[in-house]
C-alpha cells in the first residue's frame, strides 16, 4: 500500500473537528478519515470531499496532501490574527454577537451588539423563522461594522444530550467501531437522528478501563441553526456551549 504524508489530521484539529465529524462533513466513513490520517493514498474524489469539509480551496490541495510542499497551519486557523472570528449566541429572546481577534496574549474584542427576536423565532431549541434569524444576524454584522466572515455558534444547551460511558481501553480505531454501540445504551435517540461525538476524558483504576463523554446533537436543529447563519451570507463553525 502506497503511503503519502498529509496535514488532514493536523489541519481538522486545528479547526476542531473530530474525526467522526470530519466523516460526516465529507460524506465518506470515519474510517476512510482513519486511513487517509496514517497516510494511506485515497481518490482525488475524496480529497475533494476532504478539502472542502475542512473549508479550504481546491487550490490548496497540496498544501493539504502533500507535506513535502511548504505549509503553515496559521493560514487554515479560522482565529488567525488577519481574519479574527464572530461568535453568535442565538436566543430565544435576543440574538448577542461578539467580534474577536486572536493576538499573542489572549484575544481582543472588536465589536460587540445584541437586537431582540420575536418569541415566534425560536421555540423548543428550533429556529422556527431562519429568515427572521438572518436578517437579523445580518443586521449585527452591518450596524457594528463587522469584517470576520468565520462565525461560531452555540447548539443551545437544551438540546445537546451529554452522557459519561466507561468502557475497556482499546486503541483509537476500536473505541471507533465500538463507541456508537454503546452509545445506543444512553443516548435516548436514535443515533441517525443525532449527530454523535466523543472525547476520552480519563483512564481509571490501572488503566483497564477509559472515561468517555458522549455528545448528541439532533441533526435538524443543527441544520436550521446552519440554514439561518448561511442565509444571512457567512461561512459558519458550531459548538457546543460549555456546561457547569
Amino acid at each position: 500500500m502506497i503511503r503519502t504524508n498529509n496535514q488532514v489530521k493536523r489541519i481538522g484539529e486545528s479547526k476542531m473537528l473530530s474525526k467522526t465529524e470530519l466523516a460526516r462533513l465529507a460524506g465518506v466513513s470515519p474510517l476512510t478519515i482513519d486511513r487517509i490520517e496514517k497516510g494511506k493514498c485515497c481518490r482525488l474524489e475524496t480529497q475533494r470531499k476532504i478539502l472542502l469539509a475542512l473549508g479550504l480551496k481546491i487550490t490548496q490541495k497540496i498544501g493539504c496532501f502533500n507535506s513535502n510542499m511548504p505549509f503553515s497551519l496559521s493560514n487554515l486557523n479560522p482565529f488567525r490574527r488577519s481574519e479574527g472570528f464572530v461568535a453568535l449566541d442565538i436566543g430565544s429572546s435576543s440574538i448577542k454577537m461578539v467580534e474577536a481577534i486572536s493576538e499573542r496574549n489572549g484575544y481582543r474584542l472588536i465589536s460587540l451588539g445584541m437586537l431582540p427576536l420575536p418569541s415566534t423565532v425560536i421555540q423548543n431549541n428550533l429556529v422556527m423563522e431562519k429568515d427572521v434569524v438572518a436578517g437579523t444576524i445580518e443586521n449585527l454584522i452591518q450596524s457594528n461594522g463587522v469584517k470576520s466572515k468565520n462565525v461560531i455558534c452555540s447548539v443551545p444547551g437544551r438540546g445537546v444530550i451529554i452522557k459519561k460511558i466507561q468502557m475497556p481501553a482499546q486503541n483509537e480505531q476500536e473505541l471507533e467501531a465500538n463507541v456508537e454501540f454503546e452509545a445506543t445504551n444512553v443516548i435516548p435517540e436514535v443515533l441517525e437522528n443525532v449527530n454523535l461525538d466523543y472525547q476520552i476524558l480519563n483512564l481509571l483504576g490501572d488503566g483497564s478501563q477509559m472515561e468517555i463523554l458522549l455528545v448528541a446533537v439532533n441533526k435538524y436543529i443543527v441544520q436550521r441553526y446552519t440554514e439561518a447563519i448561511q442565509e444571512a451570507g457567512t461561512p459558519f463553525m458550531k459548538d457546543i456551549p460549555m456546561l457547569g
